[in-house]
């Protein structure tokens, strides 16, 4: 073993030693209340959106106004989660986490008192947009996850985050199942419209409190932060990410004897073995080191570039999962709604209802889907579990695509379109979504996690944006029932993604070993003087 594994090893002992039961509360703590305002983050979305059109119907707006809502929220989410990243990195996690909750807090107070003002419609676009800018907190949780776990435990912390942002904007839809409130709260009226804004402020005014008062880590600089410690299995050394401070680090290995090294290439077959030195007057050693550093900054520049690679490979297929999801949601309940009217089984109210019960009916299936990730976590391997979820998806947008649209009487049957909207929705996607935000946290550093997930969370909302407007637009434009070409287009996307899954399969193997310190002597071979 190496001597800087050894001093790193007693290092890390020592602390464990240190860490004490109120640091070890503190750290739960902490990673609960990330959790927390994950999912208000995306609650503001779910809380929202199913009484959104009627509040914004009712103050004089029509769907131009409520597409400028929904889109304003995604735009401003996907504009800050760069920026965020940054500052985590910058500063800590708490900053920006107080920060946003202040915004969101302000914001949901304006969404509720809409009706007081005159222009009441601009009020709720405008509080919606700036709303996304502080809700936008999912790429932050992601990076602080990554900076405070292993890479052995992160697959279970990211299946149990994304649970909680899946049940943000699936089950808080729930609220349309409830009647008008009808109580006045400082002279505003609360109905089911301005309700979600009230619950919202309540519950932000809960997660600032626990910032401020709760004892907690997320105000530690990103250099103070650090995982629990890791047992190392004899012969198994640790293992850095390939952008790791310590992976750049000129590593030399640890010899029992003098030797000469001596690189075959196809230019140098012999060297001779001199008294120290060369002609030249340069020593072995000297010459080694050169070689060595050589070596090393070609495995550096290697490593460098495969991680960019990886990284811009898991934000791509970010995008596409996010923009499937979106198309999913946005026509999901216009084609639901018209198959169950078709059925005549039931009134428009009732249709409405049974809507909203089999969205909540399908968020809890999901969150069962994310609770078996969780248990996978530990004995399967990223890239099987991705190529998995994406496989499921296109399953599901397979079973969605209905040929037959607007022939009366052929068009899909409300069994195959609820099997192929679970299948995409609530098994395909919490497996793919997991393992893409895990895989890509594993092959960076700590210092770089807020930045990459900003870009992360960045590309999830402008695959939100991108795919209602056009999904939307075909929709409108060809006068569908089933949404064929949407359907299509999303089936189309998906497989496209498990192609390039299948194409970067080696590079995407579990733990990738690119060291420095290993790399830089792959080619070289030590004779005993």
């Amino acid at each position: 073993m190496r001597p800087f594994h050894r001093e790193r090893r007693r290092s890390v002992e020592d602390t464990r030693d240190r860490r004490t039961v109120k640091e070890k509360a503190t750290a739960v703590l902490s990673i609960a209340i990330v959790f927390y305002l994950v999912l208000l983050g995306d609650g503001n979305r779910g809380l929202v959106l199913p009484t959104l059109n009627r509040y914004i119907y009712k103050l004089g707006g029509t769907s131009l106004e409520l597409g400028m809502a929904n889109s304003g929220f995604s735009l401003g989410r996907m504009l800050v989660a760069p920026l965020y990243g940054y500052w985590m990195d910058s500063t800590s996690p708490g900053a920006v986490f107080l920060f946003s909750s202040c915004v969101c807090f302000l914001c949901n107070i304006m969404y509720t008192a809409a009706g007081k003002f005159s222009d009441g419609l601009t009020v709720v676009v405008v509080s919606r947009t700036v709303l996304g800018v502080g809700a936008s907190v999912l790429g932050i949780g992601r990076a602080y996850v990554s900076k405070v776990t292993n890479k052995s435990q992160r697959t279970a912390y990211f299946s149990f985050l994304s649970a909680i942002q899946y049940a943000g904007f699936t089950l808080f839809s729930g609220i349309s199942l409830f009647k008008d409130a009808g109580f006045t709260v400082f002279g505003m009226k609360i109905t089911m419209d301005t309700l979600p804004g009230l619950v919202l402020t309540l519950l932000y005014a809960i997660g600032i409190g626990s910032l401020l008062l709760l004892a907690n880590d997320l105000f530690k600089s990103t250099e103070e932060l650090s995982p629990p410690v890791e047992e190392v299995e004899e012969g198994n050394e640790l293992q850095e990410p390939l952008l790791s401070s310590v992976a750049n680090a000129e590593l030399v290995p640890e010899v029992d004897q003098p030797t000469r090294r001596v690189q075959f290439s196809e230019t140098i077959s012999n060297v001779p073995e001199t008294n120290g030195s060369d002609s030249n007057g340069v020593s072995d050693a000297e010459a080694t080191d050169g070689m060595s550093r050589s070596s090393s900054q070609q495995s550096l520049s290697g490593a460098g570039e495969k991680v960019t690679w990886l990284a811009y490979v898991f934000i791509l297929l970010n995008f596409s999962v996010r923009l499937v999801l979106a198309v999913l949601e946005t026509l999901g309940p216009y084609v639901l709604l018209y198959l169950l009217k078709r059925a005549g089984q039931v009134s428009v109210p009732d249709a409405l209802f049974h809507c909203s019960l089999f969205f909540v009916t399908v968020g809890v299936t999901g969150l069962f889907v994310f609770a078996i990730v969780w248990a996978l976590s530990s004995c399967a391997q990223d890239r099987h579990m991705l190529a998995a979820g994406l496989i499921l998806m296109c399953i599901g947008t397979g079973f969605l695509i209905d040929p037959h649209d607007k022939e009366v009487g052929k068009e899909i049957s409300l069994a195959r379109f609820a099997f192929g909207f679970t299948m995409a929705w609530a098994v395909g996607y919490p497996v793919t979504q997991t393992v893409v935000v895990s895989a890509l946290s594993k092959v960076l550093d700590k210092k770089r996690q807020g930045l990459w997930m900003g870009h992360l969370a960045a590309a999830g909302s402008a695959g939100r944006i991108v795919g209602p407007i056009f999904a939307g637009w075909i929709y409108q434009a060809m006068d569908s029932n089933t949404a064929f070409l949407p359907f299509t287009l999303t089936f189309s996307v998906t497989s496209l993604a498990t192609i390039l899954v299948f194409f970067f399969w080696k590079e995407l193997a579990d733990n990738p070993r690119v060291i420095p310190s290993l790399a830089s002597y792959s080619n070289l071979v030590s004779v005993p003087k």
